[in-house]
């Protein structure tokens, strides 16, 4: 088995903590006693208000946004810091996903970047926020004090996740598979 370094051991682990989420999240709306007794002894009355207005622990948009967050930033931020190798993550399925799913409310004069990395930056400066009717709202300024605002639906989050899901996964196969054996 070749080695495995700390980026794509933390990468694998990220989307173990992804697949988990999704089946608690499946034990949580059947109202499994292994998750409901569990959300009402870790979280107390705060556990049983998010019950009693039909909001859930383990799925919505703060899991996804955690996600997000260890889909996109974590390994942009090693990237750029010259640590591990993710010159092979292909990111192209997911940018253009996001790009066309996006309902853009307020976008820079000079449109030169993707939707993907307005995510990331405004995930990296915590410029996002929920509304109402259960969409995300992503900010992203730049140097000139410009605003990219753009809107995506719970539904379109999750097929999000999914394209990211599939392509750090495929990453990961392929850059580890290409190795040779260790002895």
């Amino acid at each position: 088995m070749p080695d495995i370094t700390p980026e794509e051991s933390i990468l694998i682990q990220a989307l173990a903590l992804a697949e988990s989420i999704v089946k608690l999240g499946e034990l949580e709306v059947r109202n499994d006693p292994l998750i409901s007794d569990n959300i009402d002894r870790i979280f107390g009355s705060t556990g049983k208000s998010m019950k009693s207005t039909k909001h859930s622990v383990f799925q919505g948009q703060g899991v996804l946004v955690s996600v997000f967050y260890m889909f996109l930033v974590l390994p942009h931020e090693w990237a750029t810091k010259g640590v591990g190798n993710f010159g092979n993550l292909d990111l192209a399925n997911a940018e253009a996903f996001a790009k066309a799913k996006a309902v853009v409310e307020k976008d820079y004069k000079d449109q030169n970047y993707g939707a993907l990395r307005h995510f990331r930056n405004a995930l990296s400066h915590g410029s996002i926020y929920g509304r109402e009717d259960g969409t995300l709202v992503i900010e992203d300024k730049n140097t000139k004090s410009e605003c990219y605002r753009a809107v995506y639906s719970y539904e379109v989050l999750g097929e999000l996740a999914q394209h990211l899901y599939e392509a750090i996964t495929t990453h990961l196969n392929k850059a580890i598979s290409q190795r040779p054996p260790t002895a």
